[in-house]
């Protein structure tokens, strides 16, 4: 069952604590079964939607997290990817997108 509010809650919540100066640079959600990856505050939301459904996930690498869908087949396919390099992240302190 898909979130009413097709997870606009959790993504504010987590918008809010991303866009703390100390906060966390990634936070992943699930329960709303909405797929979602998008910068929010200083870091990145997650959320994989439901895997049984859209056949997706969230891989997270050192540099770089993203959102991947595979196919019967096993055969797999990044559909987007967000960089966790430091300089395309806001500076502390300066404007933050998505902030509340």
């Amino acid at each position: 069952m898909r979130a009413v509010d097709e997870g606009k809650a959790l993504l504010q919540v987590a918008t809010k604590r991303l866009s703390e100066p100390n906060g966390p640079d990634l936070i992943m959600h699930g329960h709303t079964h909405q797929p979602k990856l998008e910068q929010a505050g200083y870091g990145v939301y997650a959320n994989a939607g439901a895997w049984y459904v859209e056949q997706q996930y969230v891989r997270i690498d050192a540099d770089s997290i993203s959102s991947v869908t595979w196919s019967n087949s096993g055969e797999s396919h990044v559909l987007h990817t967000i960089n966790r390099v430091a300089e395309e992240s806001p500076a502390k302190g300066q404007e933050v997108v998505g902030g509340v």
